[in-house]
């Protein structure tokens, strides 16, 4: 009963690490599809979100049953609630990608984004990616360093936010969706972080205190 246990709890963590991929696919194409005004790919960001969905209800209904199971220990059952957490956070993040995708396609056939403050919003949806992909490795690796890593990236995306409403107060432009989309890519960051934290607590001997502050 015990292997049986620890089998699922695998499978439920590969599972949050996949969603931790769809969501920073979807970041990324959000991305592009907002600098490039390609509504085609915007479409395609709304329109795949259903499957991080039916994920997240699958990933939910796998640790209900876990947390019913009699095999369970004290450091299973903070795995199984942290999945709870770490599964509401990454539908979170790939609701935030749908954000973006629709500014994109609200604005097609022109750009959301003026070539003036293209640059931070590329970094941050690329850094945003990278992050989600972080996620997916603390989760499957286990390397103490992973989770860490964004923790710090969290910081690097505040600077980037700073820079983009700088960047919008010098050359005189206002725009409510590139104002927007900085708080949608923090919030991203946000739940990459979220999720970081959760992995910290499943394994709390791997790691210093100070690895949580930030």
């Amino acid at each position: 009963m015990r292997s049986r246990f620890q089998y699922e709890l695998s499978g439920l963590t590969a599972q949050l690490a996949q969603m931790c991929v769809m969501a920073g696919q979807a970041m990324d194409d959000a991305t592009f599809a907002l600098l490039q005004a390609d509504i085609g790919v915007a479409d395609g960001v709304i329109r795949r979100h259903e499957d991080i969905s039916a994920m997240g209800s699958s990933a939910e209904e796998t640790a209900f049953l876990l947390l019913t199971s009699q095999a369970r220990m004290a450091a299973d059952l903070r795995s199984v609630v942290s999945a709870l957490h770490i599964t509401a956070d990454a539908e979170r993040m790939g609701e935030l990608a749908v954000r973006v995708a629709e500014i994109a396609r609200r604005r097609h056939p022109g750009h959301a984004v003026a070539d003036q403050v293209s640059g931070p919003v590329a970094d941050m949806g690329s850094l945003a990616a990278a992050q989600a992909r972080t996620a997916q490795e603390a989760l499957l690796s286990g390397e103490p360093r992973t989770p860490v890593h964004a923790l710090h990236d969290h910081g690097v995306m505040k600077e980037l936010h700073r820079r983009l409403l700088i960047a919008l107060i010098d050359k005189g432009r206002t725009g409510v969706d590139v104002a927007l989309l900085g708080c949608l890519y923090e919030r991203f960051s946000d739940h990459a972080v979220h999720i970081a934290r959760h992995v910290i607590s499943r394994h709390p001997a791997h790691y210093e205190r100070p690895a949580l502050s930030g």
